[in-house]
């Protein structure tokens, strides 16, 4: 097997950089959170380390890029069927083999947990670069992605790049540009929409696994109580703020504990619900 020499790809790309940020280095506080808070690119609790991060502005977008290399021939990009970044198995669940193999797919991962666990961030950048040599020469290949909320986090290729040279200062504007031009399909959309149903499917049915298993919730008691934690979370527009989950400290209080704050969450939501019925 060719040994990796990602340490040297990943070396070729900061060369082109201007401002970046390593893996052990905080890009800043709600990023470094966002990236600490979703699962790891191997499942789990693991910490994300993105190989190199930076940031693309242009008047107020303020738009990170998240950069994963590698160093083998062959660990670029895993596809589906349709040829479509493919960071999810057929049940809907997270192909964690393929997000920690594949330059492109880890990428991905990285970007799409910036716009799950951040308020300030509706779009970013996923690259990947993946590089092996061949007759001692130095072969590259570059992925650049571009996911919004207002897209629905699906992945759409920019352009084919060789280089790095778009992260310029000096090319950011083109690069907007270049951005602003991506158009979702109907069916790509109808697509995601599917598959964030089958997600949504998948992680309700762990949790009810998990409150019977380890809690041994009877089942109308589980129905009630999943359906009181969507109320908390959906809060209410323009009256309350949906809970979050940073806000449950674990405290004890007679008006503090967590259990309280929920109820009030719900609370808030049938009042406002029956009042606007």
């Amino acid at each position: 097997m060719a040994k990796s020499i990602e340490e040297q790809v990943e070396d070729w790309c900061k060369n082109q950089l201007e401002k970046y940020f390593t893996k052990t280095e905080s890009i800043n506080f709600e990023i470094d959170e966002a990236l600490k808070k979703a699962p790891s690119k191997k499942g789990g609790s693991g910490q994300n380390l993105p190989d190199i991060k930076c940031f693309v502005s242009v008047d107020f977008r303020n738009l990170p890029v998240m950069v994963e290399c590698k160093g083998t021939k062959g660990d670029f990009i895993k596809t589906d069927e349709n040829g479509l970044v493919s960071n999810t198995n057929k049940k809907g669940e997270p192909d964690y083999a393929a997000i920690a193999k594949y330059a492109v797919n880890g990428a991905i991962h990285y970007a799409k947990s910036i716009l799950d666990y951040t308020e300030t961030y509706q779009e970013a950048i996923a690259v990947g670069v993946n590089g092996y040599k061949q007759n001692d020469d130095l072969k590259t290949e570059i992925g650049v992605y571009y996911l919004s909320k207002e897209n629905l986090s699906i992945p759409k290729e920019v352009e084919k790049f060789t280089d790095l040279s778009f992260l310029k200062k000096k090319n950011w504007k083109n690069f907007f540009k270049m951005i602003d031009e991506i158009q979702l399909t109907s069916e790509e959309l109808e697509n995601r929409k599917l598959a964030l149903e089958d997600e949504i499917e998948s992680k309700l049915k762990r949790l009810n696994q998990t409150l019977h298993d380890d809690l041994g919730i009877a089942v109308k008691s589980r129905v009630m109580l999943i359906v009181g934690l969507i109320m908390a979370g959906l809060g209410v527009e323009e009256v309350s703020d949906g809970l979050k989950v940073e806000e449950l400290k674990g405290e004890t209080g007679k008006k503090s504990n967590d259990g309280q704050k929920i109820v009030d969450k719900i609370e808030d939501f049938l009042r406002e619900a029956d009042f606007r019925r």
